[in-house]
C-alpha cells in the first residue's frame, strides 16, 4: 500500500476506519459529525468523508479520506456501509493506552444521495484519463488545508480548481 492509501478492511462484517491517536480513550461516546461530498477530477468519481469527533468542543478531532468509486473494491465497500447505515471506527494506540472499536451510524440518504450520484457521472474529458483522480485531488486539497485550517473550506477550493458536482453538501449537521 502506498503511503497515504486509505486501507478498507471490515470488522465483524461492517465497513470500519482505523484511526490512531496518542489517547484512544479520549474518543470513547464523543458526539460526532460526518459530512459526504462528491468529487469529479480527472474523470473519475471521488467521495470525501470527513468525520469529526467532538472531544474538544469547538475544536474537533477530523479524520478525512478521499476514494475513488470507479475502483470496484471502494465502491463494494461503500455499498455496504450503504447497505448497513454503519461503520466502525477502531481507535488504535500510538501510545501505550488499549484501543477500542466504536459503530457509528451512517444516514443511508445522504450517502445514498452520493453514490447515485456518482453512478450517474460522465465520461473523462478529451485528454483525461479516469486514473490519479485521488493524488490530483490530494495536490489540491492539502495546501489549502494548510492555508485554510478547515476541510470544507479546503474542499471548496478544490472545486474551484476542478469544478462542482451538482450537490454540494450531503451531511449530518
Amino acid at each position: 500500500m502506498s503511503e497515504g492509501a486509505v486501507e478498507l478492511f471490515v470488522v465483524e462484517g461492517k465497513s470500519a476506519w482505523r484511526i490512531r491517536v496518542p489517547q484512544p480513550e479520549r474518543f470513547r461516546g464523543v458526539r460526532h459529525d460526518l459530512r459526504f461530498r462528491l468529487f469529479r477530477v480527472r474523470g473519475c468519481a471521488l467521495i470525501g468523508c470527513w468525520l469529526r469527533l467532538f472531544d474538544i468542543p469547538d475544536q474537533p478531532y477530523f479524520v478525512h479520506r478521499v476514494l475513488d468509486l470507479s475502483d470496484p473494491a471502494v465502491a463494494g465497500y461503500m455499498d455496504r456501509v450503504l447497505r448497513q447505515e454503519a461503520m466502525v471506527l477502531v481507535f488504535e494506540s500510538r501510545g501505550t493506552e488499549d484501543g477500542f472499536s466504536r459503530e457509528i451510524p451512517v444516514p443511508e440518504a445522504e450517502l445514498g444521495a452520493v453514490l447515485r450520484e456518482a453512478s450517474r457521472g460522465g465520461k473523462p474529458k478529451a485528454g483525461e484519463r479516469a486514473s490519479g483522480g485521488v493524488e490530483e485531488f490530494m495536490s489540491a486539497f492539502n495546501p489549502a488545508l494548510r492555508e485554510l485550517k478547515d476541510v470544507g473550506k479546503a474542499w471548496d477550493a478544490v472545486e474551484r480548481r476542478f469544478g462542482r458536482s451538482r450537490r454540494k453538501w450531503f451531511g449530518l449537521f
